[in-house]
């Protein structure tokens, strides 16, 4: 089972309603996939799908959709159930509760009217209604939706979260976030809320992040314009060798020539690797930056802690750990680059602490300072 993220499953459901609004208007003279891809490709389809991930990239920044990543590996992960000590009637609830959520989020009265104004919108268009009024409308809404489809789905996934496990699953929920911080592509404050953190530290922490939200954006902005440049050339690689799967009903022999199709497309444009390259060397920088301000915060003890959770997890967490950076291998499209759309386009791995920063911080923990220095 594939873990799929919040911005993935808001997607999900605009395309969904998107292609099936095109699918069942007969009388549309062009294909849906011609329609779908007019649309998103134009100026103002090209700027939305730019601020959408940008609003994604922000969520992530500030913390959103930590409770879905624990709900989310419930319901896929046995070791993580078993770490958790998750009960099967909990698990019976879990399930339960989360088999309704996409209904409850399209009957949510936050969403339903604009839902029900997207497909009509989507129809009009289909049958060759594309006049200027009617395009920016259509954009417009998309936009709102996104973000009220996003609200609602996290609304939704915290209220499970909080009403099916117990304090001490939950803490060791958090305890699993910062073992597993080498996944996630930058740090937040309530990602250290398993180290009992003071009030103070807490102001401190959340000023950190405050403080450098102006270098963030200006990341931000080079990161969506590559990503969206990416994402073009590798539709258009897809669209033009769309033949070479057709008849092939074995679902990894096509991701294998999908990917083969994206690799050859994207080693034939040096520039783009060029400044993917540097895209993941900004990353980088500014989450170690982040980083060392964070764990400037902690006291002696809390940072002995963490680095205990994230050296020493226990087996459960190793085998949950391994398991998402199979799945985010298994779900790569470009295996060339490395590089996947959204908010999983850093690049996790085992160095969680910036280089030489954890020597620095251990032996200035076995030689502090006095007062006054």
């Amino acid at each position: 089972m594939k873990t799929i993220t919040i911005y993935g499953l808001t997607t999900i459901l605009l395309f969904g309603l998107t292609t099936s609004a095109f699918a069942q208007n007969e009388e549309s003279p062009r294909s849906t996939t011609d329609v779908y891809f007019e649309m998103k490709r134009s100026p103002r389809g090209q700027q939305n799908e730019k601020d959408d991930l940008k609003r994604v990239l922000r969520s992530f920044w500030n913390g959103y959709g930590t409770d879905f990543v624990g709900v989310g590996l419930l319901l896929q992960d046995e070791n993580f159930r078993e770490g958790l000590g998750v009960s099967p009637e909990q698990l019976q609830r879990i399930r339960g509760t989360d088999s309704g959520s996409s209904a409850r989020i399209q009957e949510d009265p936050r969403v339903k009217t604009m839902l029900y104004e997207s497909v009509e919108l989507q129809r009009m268009l289909a049958s060759g209604n594309t006049s200027e009024e009617l395009q920016n409308r259509y954009f417009e809404l998309q936009s709102q939706l996104s973000i009220k489809l996003r609200e609602v789905m996290q609304e939704d996934i915290t209220r499970i979260a909080h009403e099916n496990l117990t304090l001490e699953q939950m803490k060791k929920v958090k305890e699993f976030q910062i073992s597993a911080m080498s996944e996630n592509p930058f740090l937040t404050p309530g990602m250290f809320e398993a180290l009992a953190l003071s009030d103070a530290q807490k102001e401190q922490l959340n000023e950190i992040q405050k403080g450098m939200e102006e270098e963030f954006e200006h990341f931000l902005d080079k990161k969506v314009d590559v990503w969206t440049e990416w994402s073009n050339k590798m539709e258009d690689a897809r669209l033009q060798n769309r033949s070479r799967t057709s008849g092939i009903s074995d679902p990894e022999e096509q991701r294998r020539i999908w990917r083969e199709i994206e690799d050859n497309a994207l080693k034939a444009d040096p520039v783009l690797q060029r400044k993917m390259s540097e895209v993941r060397e900004s990353d980088k920088e500014l989450a170690d930056t982040l980083k060392i301000k964070m764990f400037n915060v902690l006291t002696d003890e809390q940072w002995a802690r963490m680095i205990d959770l994230i050296d020493n997890p226990p087996d459960y967490v190793r085998k949950v750990i391994a398991g998402m950076r199979e799945r985010r291998r298994d779900t790569t499209n470009s295996s060339a680059g490395a590089w996947q759309p959204g908010p999983g386009s850093w690049q996790p791995g085992d160095d969680v602490i910036p280089e030489g920063y954890r020597l620095e911080r251990n032996t200035r923990s076995r030689f502090p300072r006095g007062e006054g220095e």
